[in-house]
């Protein structure tokens, strides 16, 4: 408060009627804040007494930049990814800098909003593929951490250490920022990681009403935002790898589920053709693989593969064919690094007198970038 009385806007602590105080932090009620990078804590109890004609509240940073995008401000940004944006719905806010911001504005009724902060730059940050699991554990092992969330990747401190990784040189963002353009790797590195942070909060809230970048180092340096490696990884598409997937399956000669993709208000949605019925609509029984081995949902214990073989010796009608086709299924759910090739996506439909057939697969979920580890393994002998 004392440097606010020095500056210019000391006339606004005696004639102003209310007195907003935006902290980069937790605040805990609109007079006190624990701030996330000075130890500490600010508590504007006394400001209440000192100037009794003001009011005085705080507000996270990211609050008051999200109440921001609702001004000139946001309708004049610059718009790096065209889109179908619903107004009356949920507006989200995204910022890299000391460390990584977030905040989302809930819309109520009569064009009014209600913020909803947030920490998730203190959430663990998702590493895909070996490569980017190296880069974790150097910055585990150059920072001392047991975990490395978005604050630690992406901020000032972050862009330094990926420089560091990939160039061995140790240097200052500012430095970095002078030294290095669009089409270096240490840019290349952070857009990808700050397109999976603004995809992974968009979906997170459904921010239907339009996702905003702000923060020093975006603004300092667009091109980290507004180029194809950003898009690219913020339009990254389960969704569309699923629908793909199921196609090089059939390619791949395994019976698999008729799959198509459609747009609805510019987001892929997957039409899923079901199996389990005849003709004139009658249902066939279908049961999970978890449920023909009698598995629950909540058992800790890893499946394998030859227990799914054992069951078709048992309940299967032919069984020599479905254990060829589980073996094609193993081989692909490697190639393309299936993620989801649980119990529960492993079905078997009814034939009669209680024997089984394998299901066409259905829900196939490609992650090439990521570390190669089957959720269902091969063999009892393959887990130890």
């Amino acid at each position: 408060m004392d440097h606010l009385e020095e500056s210019s806007f000391k006339h606004f602590l005696t004639e102003g009627d209310i007195i907003v105080i935006a902290v980069a932090g937790p605040v805990q009620s609109p007079y006190q804040s624990e701030l996330t990078n000075i130890e500490w804590p600010i508590h504007l109890g006394f400001a209440k007494n000192k100037y009794d004609k003001a009011k005085f509240l705080l507000i996270n940073d990211f609050v008051a930049q999200a109440y921001g995008c609702l001004s000139r401000v946001g309708r004049d940004a610059k718009q790096i990814k065209t889109g179908q944006l619903n107004y009356e719905d949920t507006v989200a806010v995204v910022g890299a800098g000391t460390g990584l911001g977030h905040c989302s504005l809930r819309s109520e009724s009569n064009q009014k909003y209600v913020h909803v902060p947030s920490e998730g730059g203190r959430v663990i940050f998702p590493f895909l593929g070996r490569e980017e699991l190296k880069f974790q554990q150097f910055v585990m092992s150059e920072v001392g951490l047991t975990q490395v969330t978005g604050d630690d990747i992406l901020s000032g401190r972050g862009l330094s250490l990926l420089h560091k990784y990939l160039t061995g040189k140790v240097l200052s963002p500012a430095e970095i920022s002078r030294r290095i353009s669009q089409d270096s790797e240490t840019a290349q590195w952070f857009s990808l990681f700050y397109g999976r942070a603004c995809r992974n909060y968009a979906l997170t809230v459904l921010s239907l009403g339009g996702l905003f970048i702000s923060g020093g180092l975006a603004g300092k340096n667009p091109y980290l935002v507004d180029c194809d490696t950003f898009k690219a990884e913020f339009t990254n598409s389960v969704t569309k790898g699923e629908v793909l997937a199921l196609h090089l399956a059939k390619r791949a000669g395994i019976q698999a589920a008729e799959a198509r993709l459609v747009m609805s208000e510019d987001l892929p949605v997957a039409l899923i053709r079901r199996f389990d019925r005849l003709g004139d609509g009658i249902r066939i029984p279908y049961v999970s693989a978890a449920t023909l081995l009698g598995v629950d949902r909540n058992d800790p214990a890893q499946h394998t593969y030859t227990e799914i073989v054992d069951a078709l010796r048992i309940h299967g009608s032919d069984t020599q064919r479905d254990i060829e086709e589980l073996f094609r299924r193993i081989a692909f759910s490697i190639l393309i690094n299936n993620v989801d090739d649980h119990l529960h996506n492993h079905g078997f439909l009814h034939v009669g007198h209680g024997q089984w057939r394998l299901a066409p697969a259905f829900d196939i979920n490609p992650f090439p970038d990521r570390y190669r580890e089957l959720k269902t393994w091969i063999s009892s002998r393959s887990s130890s």
